[in-house]
């Protein structure tokens, strides 16, 4: 048997923080199974396959993700992440790939915490299938395979919709500057940083007296 790269999705993938329901997962990471054939009537029988992951994502970042496989006689079945070991374990299968043929598997993932991300944090989803493959002794068995990613690796997303304040002005003082300085933030809805943010900010007064310096580009998505 063997397992290859497949050509369904276009990787690496940005998840954005606002896919946070089963129903907006959003496909990762795809490979391809297949029987060698030789006519010998054998099929590929695989109960678990386990994804290595590596990035500079942390074990808290990964965890706050579901991931699921899917594929011929798989529907949505949800992975068990293993900080320690750095992977996700996709098991009790029922995967056969008859005798001669080929089937692609997916993953998707979605947020089941969309709070505290760090944005443009990787995550590398890897698979090697005589190691990471766990086959049927009477069936069809792997040969030596090369293991296969998503590239540099999917990216943690935010998008920001909103600008806040995170560090009130303080210390007016006429025609000095204020002794503590306003801080505006670039977050999205759940209170993540949009670091890609670098617009200008500009702050005006609402009552007596004027304001200067009130314009700043943002650096990080901070102003």
């Amino acid at each position: 048997g063997n397992l290859t790269v497949a050509a369904g999705v276009s990787e690496p993938i940005g998840l954005d923080t606002t896919l946070d329901t089963a129903g907006e997962a959003l496909v990762v990471f795809d490979f391809t199974l297949t029987d060698g054939g030789g006519g010998d009537g054998l099929s590929l029988d695989v109960s678990q396959v386990v994804l290595n992951v590596s990035g500079t994502a942390s074990d808290a970042d990964r965890a706050k993700l579901t991931w699921r496989l899917n594929g011929t006689n798989v529907n949505n079945v949800i992975g068990n992440y293993n900080a320690g070991a750095d992977t996700i374990t996709f098991s009790g299968l029922s995967i056969s790939v008859a005798d001669n043929n080929s089937e692609i598997y997916t993953v998707n993932a979605y947020y089941n915490d969309n709070t505290g991300i760090t944005e443009d944090n990787t995550f590398i989803l890897s698979v090697d299938g005589d190691t990471d493959l766990t086959v049927g002794g009477s069936g069809t068995q792997m040969s030596t395979t090369t293991a296969i990613n998503n590239g540099s690796g999917g990216t943690f997303d935010v998008v920001a919709s909103e600008l806040a304040f995170t560090t009130q002005p303080a210390g007016s003082v006429s025609g000095s500057a204020l002794t503590t300085q306003p801080v505006v933030t670039a977050r999205d809805a759940f209170g993540n940083t949009d670091i890609d943010f670098s617009e200008t900010v500009t702050v005006t007064e609402a009552s007596a007296g004027s304001l200067s310096g009130g314009s700043v580009s943002a650096v990080s998505g901070v102003a």
